[in-house]
């Protein structure tokens, strides 16, 4: 009782109300209830706009616009926040918010883009969720640049270079990636923006970067569950620069693991690396090993139809021929070549 005594002298009836509002519009807050959350910074609003905490509560109006996935109407919040209060201490949150609103409503424009019926259709939902991405990315720059000191700068540049790469502009994202990897190694974005990076290395087919960035992933994440893929990434830089017998390596690598969700496609590119090399049989063993290890893969017919190249340029006919017919029996997309192949084989074994 002298509690309230005292909190009935100290604030007037109209500040003791907008303390209980404030109070319960929090709780819902808190308890992810957004919508109903949102009414009550909406009354709030209205009711109290001399109030010391408007700012606050302006921000916290779109937090929970955002969080019922309302992003074009928190966009326009956050926008109005930074709009209005110039020496309001939050002012980094509205603006990473804002670009995370354009970000979102990418996710969900390619998400149409992905379940679209049509061609036109899916190439407007993706032109749609790339101009969103490019908005997104200017409002990432915007606290990057004015909020140096912010504590989301590094998710701010994350985010920035992830929607510049979703936009199609690699050539922007490295760098920003790049300042991560250089300026924040310790971060937690540090991985992703390793990845990120030599992801769009890789596009560009800057291979000797490429080369480079998902090398030291691999040293630094030993641990990441992209540990394999970026070994295959590496292994794919290394091919592009000619240098097969350091791909080969990597490629085994990866291979050897039976568990790996990679070891059939691994399998094929370390094939592939020895037929580059001109190891022919050694080729077709790999190739042919495929198969037997992978009756159900994605690359037994390009493996046999492979594997019986290699044999027939070694002039081993009889087991060239043995790949062909089982790439006619399985009616690939290469039987039509593979029964071409398989006669000049015959030929070449009677002679």
């Amino acid at each position: 009782g002298q509690t309230e005594t005292a909190f009935a002298q100290e604030v007037s009836p109209e500040e003791a109300a907008a303390i209980r509002e404030y109070r319960v519009a929090i709780a819902f807050q808190k308890k992810k209830l957004f919508a109903q959350a949102a009414v009550r910074w909406t009354d709030f609003l209205r009711k109290h706009s001399k109030d010391k905490r408007i700012p606050s509560a302006h921000l916290n109006l779109g937090v929970c616009q955002f969080g019922d996935r309302k992003f074009p109407e928190a966009a326009a919040v956050f926008r109005d926040v930074l709009a209005k209060y110039g020496g309001f201490e939050q002012r980094d949150h509205a603006q990473f918010n804002l670009g995370m609103c354009h970000y979102n409503t990418s996710l969900a424009l390619q998400d149409t883009a992905d379940a679209a019926k049509s061609e036109a259709e899916q190439k407007t939902a993706q032109a749609a969720a790339a101009a969103e991405y490019r908005k997104a990315a200017v409002e990432f720059d915007k606290l990057i640049k004015g909020f140096a000191q912010s504590a989301q700068l590094v998710d701010a540049l994350f985010y920035q270079a992830e929607c510049l790469s979703l936009a199609g502009d690699l050539t922007a994202a490295v760098p920003v990636y790049d300042r991560i990897v250089k300026q924040h190694a310790q971060a937690p974005q540090a991985v992703d923006a390793y990845y990120g990076l030599g992801i769009a290395y890789a596009e560009l087919a800057q291979h000797e970067n490429a080369a480079k960035t998902f090398d030291e992933f691999v040293k630094k994440f030993p641990k990441d569950e992209r540990l394999d893929e970026c070994r295959l990434r590496h292994g794919a830089a290394l091919t592009g620069l000619e240098r097969h017998a350091d791909a080969e390596k990597l490629y085994q690598q990866v291979q050897s693991v039976a568990t790996s969700p990679y070891a059939e496609y691994a399998l094929y590119q370390l094939a592939l690396c020895v037929q580059a090399q001109d190891r022919l049989p050694q080729a077709a063993d790999q190739f042919e090993s495929l198969p037997k290890r992978f009756p159900k893969g994605s690359y037994v017919g390009a493996a046999l139809l492979s594997g019986g190249k290699c044999r027939f340029r070694a002039e081993q006919f009889p087991q060239a021929a043995a790949d062909f017919t089982q790439v006619i029996a399985r009616k690939d997309a290469g039987a039509d070549e593979a029964a071409w192949l398989l006669g000049r084989s015959l030929i070449r074994q009677a002679k």
